[in-house]
């Protein structure tokens, strides 16, 4: 949990380009900075949030629950999402007295050794103190936690899950899901509005909007959930307005592996999202036209799915190599490796994000970690390489 280095943690902003003004969601990265270890150390608390039944960690969990579930006329879906970001919401008062509760109640249920919750608290403060660099000026945040810490989904999902325990009690719905700060819910027509109010009211800070069915559909996560007359539940993938069906490029420099990767996912995720085999193929039609647009030709797409039903079937490969993608030698290497069990991955050196955008603060040269240096000596022409995990400004003193 110590620290290896003291580098301020920097801030930037991606844009929401599906939402009305494009509001920013800010991160703050925080990997290399003093408390990034111990908020890793502290996701062991994670145990204290599970066996929530109204949870959800994927998309499958989502479907597996809807498609058991009936909805009667009088009844109706909707989804209730946080106005800002739950993690920026959640003051840090609230934050500690949620954590407080779960480790009571933790610490009440079992019988052998507790979690020590003074020094729990003292590590958890360290972490909830979060000063950060923007435009080379310094500033503090002050409520929540930041997106970008790994202690940061931990805090939320409890006081997400703190909600639930107070309002589902008043409102009683038929079907209450939630995804981190997204929930979707089955209750009756004629309670939407109190509902509302009553989740608004219930913690401070945290405010939800809300988005109600139109057309018998309702889109949560990326499934669009559409009721049928007789009461059940049909699914399909939803794409937002936003959505541009841009993939992978067939002609840019990426290896096969990477475009099969692309085709074999977005063929399952058709196959697990539509309820129905006509939804099933007006969806596959619809990746054959995108993958048309992106250059694949259609017997490529055809064999990746045939190699999806045999690799299904493959044994588990003993290993894993990282390498740098360059093309001709990144394939060889790979048949290579392949009889011994190991599988390749590609990792990209330099990507058209790196060379055209900067969205955070530029880290000094002397306090970059995991650098390779050159000290010319003073006195001859020749010099001594060194590479180093510490801070340079560390190890040059060293020397």
């Amino acid at each position: 949990m110590k620290p290896e280095s003291n580098n301020t943690p920097r801030f930037y902003g991606l844009p929401k380009v599906h939402k009305p003004d494009i509001p920013l969601r800010p991160i703050v990265s925080l990997p290399g900075t003093p408390s990034y270890k111990l908020a890793k150390e502290l996701q062991k608390l994670k145990h204290l949030i599970s066996g929530s039944i109204h949870s959800i960690q994927s998309t499958q969990e989502f479907l597996d629950i809807i498609r058991n579930i009936h909805i009667d006329k009088e009844e109706t879906t909707v989804s209730f999402d946080v106005t800002n970001v739950m993690f920026t919401s959640v003051d840090k008062s609230l934050a500690r007295e949620t954590i407080a509760n779960l480790l009571d109640i933790q610490n009440r249920q079992q019988d052998g050794e507790h979690i020590n919750k003074d020094g729990t608290f003292k590590l958890l403060d360290l972490c909830l103190t979060t000063h950060f660099t923007f435009n080379n000026q310094i500033y503090e945040q002050i409520n929540g936690t930041p997106m970008g810490s790994p202690i940061s989904g931990l805090i939320a999902e409890a006081v997400m899950q703190r909600l639930e325990q107070t309002v589902l009690p008043q409102i009683q719905p038929k079907l209450w899901v939630s995804y981190v700060d997204d929930t979707f819910v089955i209750i009756k027509n004629t309670e939407i509005e109190n509902t509302h109010q009553i989740i608004n009211a219930t913690l401070t800070g945290i405010r939800f909007t809300r988005e109600e069915e139109k057309d018998n559909q309702l889109p949560f996560l990326d499934v669009m959930v559409q009721r049928t007359p007789n009461g059940e539940f049909t699914t399909k993938v939803y794409r937002k307005a936003t959505h541009t069906d841009q993939v992978l490029n067939y002609e840019s420099n990426h290896p096969n592996t990477h475009k099969r990767s692309c085709i074999k996912t977005l063929f399952k995720r058709a196959t697990t999202y539509c309820s129905t085999p006509e939804l099933e193929k007006e969806e596959e039609e619809h990746l054959y036209n995108v993958f048309a647009k992106n250059g694949y030709l259609r017997n490529f797409i055809n064999r990746c799915l045939r190699e999806r039903q045999r690799n299904e079937d493959m044994p588990q490969p003993k290993g894993l190599a990282t390498l740098p993608y360059i093309k001709s030698i990144f394939e060889l290497t790979a048949r290579l490796l392949r009889p011994l069990g190991l599988i390749t991955a590609h990792k990209p050196t330099a990507t058209l994000r790196q060379q055209l955008t900067r969205t955070k603060d530029p880290i000094p040269s002397m306090s970059k970690t995991n650098v390779v240096y050159k000290i010319p000596c003073t006195n001859c022409t020749k010099h001594y390489i060194g590479q180093t995990g510490s801070q340079l400004m560390i190890r040059i003193h060293e020397h």
